[in-house]
Formats: C-alpha cells, structure tokens, sequence
C-alpha cells in the first residue's frame, strides 16, 4: 500500500506541476516573449523530479512514471508508438537519481542523513547537473523526431528552464512549509 501511496503523491505532485506551467507558464511566457523560444523557462515538472529523487532515489522514477506518462499525454504528446519517445521519458526521470547516487557515492555517505545545509546544496546542484544531462541528452534522443531538438538555443532553453523550474518548486515548498509551521 505504501508503495501505491507514494506513486500517488509523486505522480500527482509531476501532474499539477505540469498543468500549471502548461495551463499558466506557458500562456504568459508566449505573451510576454513571444512563441520565439524553444522551451519553457520555469519548468516545473523538474523541480518535483529532483525533489522526488532526493528523497526516493532510483525509486523515484517508478513513482513518477504514472503522472509522466500522463503528462506526456495531456501535454506534450509525444508519439507514444516511437521507441524515442520511451527513451526520452526514461532518460529524464532517471537523471536525478543518477547525480544523487553519484552524489552519495563522492561523500560517501546518504545524502538523507546529512544536515539541512548540506542537503540544500546537494538538491541545486545535482539539479544543475541533472538540467544540463537532462538538456543534452533529450536533445540528442529527440533531434531526429522534431525540429526544435538539436539546436543551441532549444539547449539552452530546456537547461535554464529546468533549473528555474527547481529554484521556483523549491521556493514554493520552503514557503508552504514555514507558513505550515506558523500555524
């Protein structure tokens, strides 16, 4: 049961991110920007993808795959009939929990168990890690599939987008928390 819980909460969590940067991200980039750019620039669904593998490691991947195949479907609808479009879904929801086992392994000890400090940095720099893999690697997968992959500014875009996306959910759960805290 505490499996089909924790898949619950991830994955709902990756789909409200999704909705709010599709249904208002989106629209208001596009509106102050223009469609010019290739991505989007606070990207929520990362945040909750690093988050989720901070604390649950490679087992993050299987709790948000629900809610990322269901966003891919609602949202940006990658054929799910191409063997790339799996490729792409996998090797981005296991970048995170790539660079906080890589993470764990140079301080040779759980990034759980360290100090509130220490976890902060951990979280925005395996998330910087993770937007720039995350960046190179779906341009490379997705470049034969679409014409907006492969080109600098679409990298560009995706990697700064991923990482306002953290600093924005990260921002967004430090509030919540202290304001739950104030009460």
């Amino acid at each position: 049961m505490d499996l089909l819980v924790k898949t619950a909460i991830h994955s709902m969590a990756l789909l409200l991110a999704a909705l709010i940067t599709w249904h208002v991200i989106q629209p208001l980039q596009h509106y102050a920007l223009g469609a010019s750019l290739a991505g989007t620039l606070l990207f929520l669904p990362f945040g909750v993808k690093v988050i989720s593998a901070f604390f649950e490691g490679w087992r993050s991947v299987l709790f948000l795959m629900p809610g990322a195949i269901a966003a891919n479907a609602m949202f940006w609808q990658l054929p799910f009939d191409q063997a790339t479009t799996w490729l792409a879904i996998v090797a981005s929801y296991s970048i995170a929990p790539a660079c906080f086992s890589v993470a764990d392994v140079i301080l040779r000890q759980d990034r759980r168990e360290t100090n509130a400090h220490l976890s902060w940095r951990l979280i925005i720099l395996c998330g910087l890690a993770s937007s720039i893999l995350g960046a190179l690697l779906l341009n490379l997968i997705l470049s034969r599939a679409s014409a907006l992959f492969g080109r600098l500014d679409a990298f560009l875009s995706f990697a700064i987008g991923d990482f306002l996306g953290l600093i924005a959910v990260l921002s967004a759960v430090t509030l919540a928390v202290r304001l739950w805290r104030l009460r």
